[in-house]
């Protein structure tokens, strides 16, 4: 197991850009990567939830599932499928 695998989700998440692109989330780093591409406004509450929770599990203040819950929480109150 490679260093970047540390950083993996169990299950990557799938969200769609507002292009219609499907992209295939498998950890903080990515998510943090594509938030700034797929939300629709980078000062939400939502975006900073996400953001702020993938930084603590980068930072291992809070688990990698915590994280990806947090991160799909937030799509999906923001309407990113």
């Amino acid at each position: 197991m490679g260093d970047n695998d540390q950083h993996h989700w169990k299950s990557p998440v799938r969200i769609t850009t507002p292009e219609g692109t499907i992209e295939v989330i498998r950890g903080p780093e990515e998510a943090l990567a594509v938030l700034p591409q797929v939300w629709p406004e980078a000062d939400d509450e939502h975006f900073s939830q996400a953001k702020r929770a993938c930084l603590a599990a980068l930072s291992r203040s809070k688990t990698l599932e915590e994280a990806r819950y947090t991160f799909m929480g937030a799509c999906r109150d923001a309407n990113i499928d």
